[in-house]
């Protein structure tokens, strides 16, 4: 019988931990962690020395080189199932004396699981909770040997102080004093508890310099980086409370560990829930990144509330599948000319977006200078530091390429990529071999012309010479449009074949008839390209539905989205972020 049962929960666990790998795979997809945590990590033994010289620091080594893995979802996902079956084994050990153990073990691995549905979420905590039940399994198998049971604790603290810092060891240091509240041998417990404090505290403060200011910080900044920001607290009070209630003698203390429990997980599953807006967003900057940008807009159109970073990918999808002048305003514009780039080179909102898309509209200085900084404030990102190869390559400087590349060849994952474009800095006439570099150095603008007061200007810069770079135009136009700035577009317009237009797009046609309505000449002769008669029928219809709205539009706002939610005129009246007194302006020069 006892066989059987051990082949029952045998199975159930590998069960379990199989459905948390597809959970994990299927649904939270590790590579979209990245977005957030994609911090530097190198193979030297410099950097290997670098974190093994202070508390806490070792396990910041592990966790990043943990995170490098996340590039690809099917191990990652595996890795992550696996500590956290680790976790489950230890805490079943910690409390398998008592009843229902197998369900309160499984209760900080199910508030991890929550925890890992936030993408701010970081593996550092697996990490330290990890070695939190480990420092906790060893304590109480010492406790079987009564020489052990009085130094092992000095010992367990000062090494998970230096491997985990302060916060874990206060954590191991709080489960260890709640067991020796009720252990018999309870004054040689209390001296080994109290030495092994006093000479933890002793290495923090005179060794390190590190008090309570240090550990109170420390709590501060786990709970800051959750939506949720008592995530950390529900999961060190679900180590440390059922520990104290597993050491507590049934005749004194007893709890209906089912029903608690089960209530527990209740409450967590009904308010804790996923952000899917967020994985959606997310989704759109990992397949953009990776040049999927038919899904990336797949991803978009799920998007209810964008942040600029998703806006930012979501145009340059458009732009990169031709969709962006027939599609533009199917998605959130609310954000103006600041959705297509940014004229901010210190926006740190996001690792990605600035020195992409800067990258790609020629503008090589920025995405040098972006890049630059963004190292800096997140260390050597190796996306990042990627994309500074590319600029360097593209923009000729050879011995910079060559600094950054041997940085990557440092990486666990780049080493190949690295050598492919060891090859372009070692011989520049490559360079026009490959697609991506080739565009880029057509593409750039000089150094020196290139402005940050606002992303107009930039866009003009980098799209003055004619042919030179057919995105930066693009952008130029509709940020014009975006920024209702009739009559900068109509002065840009008038470069449509100098870029090789024969047809007059949707979105052009649609402000260039909005132009027209302030009596002006129109900039180009619509005689001499082609266009969709369709769309003045379209204006008209809007302008008559508009009119019987009177003067209440926002009252049909609804209904008019259904029909023209598509169009430039909708965008302005009701899309755009002008001032209701812009508005009521552009409602009587369309109505009028």
């Amino acid at each position: 019988m006892k066989y059987t049962e051990k082949q029952g929960l045998i199975a159930g666990f590998i069960t379990v931990l199989a459905l948390y790998f597809i959970y994990i795979y299927l649904w939270i997809n590790p590579s979209l962690y990245l977005l957030r945590g994609f911090r530097e990590f190198f193979t030297d033994v410099y950097f290997f020395q670098r974190f093994f010289n202070f508390p806490g620091n070792p396990a910041d080594y592990f966790s990043r080189l943990f995170i490098q893995f996340y590039r690809y979802p099917l191990p990652a996902s595996a890795m992550i199932s696996l500590v956290m079956g680790g976790i489950y084994l230890l805490g079943l050990y910690v409390w398998r004396a008592k009843k229902a153990a197998y369900l309160v073990a499984a209760i900080p691995v199910f508030v991890l699981a929550l925890m890992h549905n936030d993408y701010r979420h970081s593996i550092r905590f697996d990490v330290d909770v990890l070695f939190l039940l480990a420092g906790l399994s060893i304590f109480k198998w010492s406790l079987r040997h009564r020489v052990l049971s009085y130094v092992s604790f000095p010992v367990l603290l000062v090494a998970v102080l230096y491997l985990n810092g302060i916060l874990t060891a206060a954590l191991l240091t709080a489960g260890v004093f709640l067991a020796t509240l009720f252990c018999r041998r309870e004054t040689g417990m209390f001296l080994s508890v109290a030495a092994g404090i006093a000479l933890a505290a002793f290495l923090s403060r005179f060794m390190f310099g590190l008090g309570v200011h240090d550990l109170m910080q420390e709590v501060t900044d786990a709970s800051r980086i959750y939506t949720y920001r008592y995530f950390p607290f529900v999961l060190y009070a679900a180590i440390l409370l059922p520990y104290l209630a597993v050491h507590l003698p049934d005749s004194k203390f007893k709890i209906p560990y089912l029903p608690v429990a089960t209530v527990a997980v209740a409450f967590a599953v009904l308010a804790c829930t996923s952000n899917r807006d967020e994985k959606n967003g997310l989704s759109v900057q990992h397949c953009a990144v990776n040049g999927q940008w038919d899904a990336a807009l797949d991803y978009a159109r799920k998007c209810k509330y964008p942040d600029l970073d998703v806006v930012i990918f979501t145009n340059e999808a458009l732009h990169r599948t031709g969709r962006i002048c027939d599609e533009l305003f199917m998605y959130n514009q609310s954000f103006g000319s600041d959705g297509l780039m940014s004229a901010e080179i210190g926006n740190y909102s996001g690792i990605l977006p600035n020195q992409d898309v800067f990258l790609h509209l020629g503008a090589l200085s920025l995405s040098i200078v972006w890049g630059t900084e963004a190292t800096n404030v997140y260390g050597a990102n190796p996306y990042v530091l990627r994309n500074l190869a590319k600029a360097y390559l593209a923009g000729g400087y050879v011995a910079e390429a060559h600094k950054i590349l041997n940085l990557l060849e440092r990486t666990p994952f780049d080493k190949a990529w690295a050598a492919r474009y060891r090859t372009f800095a070692n011989d520049t006439t490559l360079i026009d071999g490959d697609p991506e570099l080739q565009a880029c150095k057509q593409a750039q603008a000089p150094l020196a012309a290139v402005a940050t007061q606002s992303v107009l200007m930039n866009l003009y810069l980098l799209a003055r010479d004619a042919k030179r770079n057919r995105m930066a135009y693009d952008y130029l136009l509709i940020a014009s449009l975006l920024d209702h700035k009739p009559e900068y577009f109509a002065s840009y317009l008038s470069g449509l074949k100098d870029y090789g237009y024969t047809t007059i797009p949707k979105l052009y046609l649609e402000g260039l008839i909005y132009y027209s309505l302030y009596g002006a000449e129109l900039p180009v002769d619509v005689r001499t390209f082609a266009f969709d008669p369709k769309i003045l029928d379209r204006f008209e219809s809007f302008r008559n539905d508009l009119a019987a709205a009177g003067r209440q539009p926002d009252s049909m706002k609804e209904t008019l989205g259904h029909k023209y939610g598509d169009t430039y005129w909708y965008y302005l009246l009701f899309g755009s972020n002008l001032s209701n007194g812009e508005k009521l302006s552009i409602f009587n020069r369309i109505t009028m």
